[in-house]
């Protein structure tokens, strides 16, 4: 069976195409794509027409792709930007028109449970990180249940969006940016502990890709990389005096993305920082294969 599972997001669309034999997930192919539905949503509340035509177009070039793989099931998860905007309901109608499937939007507990079941390497106890473009999620437990969940609701394009007006961050700006992410996340972070830390998402992948110095990304490198507090302390002063037009070239990563990884590098640093500045393992997996693990459990093989 042949299953393509898609992650829509506040910054980015994500898609897997994945054999599946029993509950073994084989990956075939993943692919990025990066419309930003949540570039107005700090401003507006609401998702723009610009927003909506480039997401369509990711949706429409997926559909293709997934049609001309033979793909059996589709499975299409909308997350925060969904839930937050006052146009979304519209939104959800035209996109998943352009899909030819339905789109469902899941609840901030369902995104945690999904990332976290997906990301896990085996049956320890884990702290998952999940920093999206319009939310974190933090999530501990293990493969039989979610001891803690909670969804905060800061995340690398929403924070850029408030807070970082220039194109290299200001002193005041960045203040006031730690400022608010300490506030929201001090009183939460006690019901984590500092052990098995796991990171996943587009922010926590791209700095390892970073700091890794690969000029493009390879799964297969990034995946169980160990990112240490004082790596990310530096890279994310670097990353400060930096445009995003200088990352990008320098890092090789897309404009929009280099536009909001100080942001998340930020949200990342404070959250490593708060729990006894802890280094994180690395996994490029996530919602895609939680997805798929939980619509397998519906079939009897």
């Amino acid at each position: 069976m042949k299953i393509a599972s898609l992650d829509i997001g506040t910054n980015s669309i994500l898609m897997l195409i994945a054999e599946v034999e029993y509950s073994n997930i084989f990956p075939c192919r993943e692919y990025i794509s990066i419309p930003q539905l949540g570039a107005d949503l700090i401003s507006t509340g609401k998702i723009s027409d610009q927003s909506l035509q480039q997401a369509e177009e990711v949706i429409s070039n997926y559909r293709k792709i997934i049609e001309d793989e033979h793909v059996d099931v589709v499975i299409a998860n909308g997350t925060e930007v969904f839930r937050k905007a006052k146009n979304s309901a519209e939104i959800i109608n035209k996109l998943s028109q352009a899909l030819g499937s339905e789109i469902k939007v899941i609840t901030p507990e369902q995104e945690s449970f999904l990332g976290f079941t997906g990301a896990i390497p085996d049956d320890s106890n884990w702290t998952v990180v999940d920093i999206g473009g319009g939310s974190t999620e933090l999530i501990a437990g293990n493969n039989n249940s979610i001891f803690s969940c909670t969804s905060i609701p800061i995340g690398s394009l929403t924070l850029k969006k408030q807070f970082f007006k220039n194109e290299i961050p200001q002193k005041n700006e960045i203040r006031k940016a730690k400022e608010y992410i300490t506030e929201i996340i001090s009183s939460l972070i006690s019901k984590f502990s500092p052990n098995n830390l796991l990171g996943i998402g587009g922010t926590i992948t791209t700095l390892a890709q970073i700091s890794l110095g690969l000029n493009r990304f390879v799964p297969q490198e990034i995946d169980n990389f160990i990112f240490r507090y004082n790596t990310n302390l530096i890279q994310t002063e670097q990353l400060s005096k930096m445009s995003p037009a200088e990352i990008a070239s320098k890092f090789n990563i897309h404009i929009k993305r280099a536009e909001i990884i100080y942001a998340g590098a930020l949200i990342f640093l404070l959250l490593q920082q708060n729990i006894g500045e802890a280094d994180f393992f690395v996994s490029t997996k996530g919602l895609r294969y939680g997805a798929i693990k939980e619509y397998l459990k519906t079939k009897d093989f």
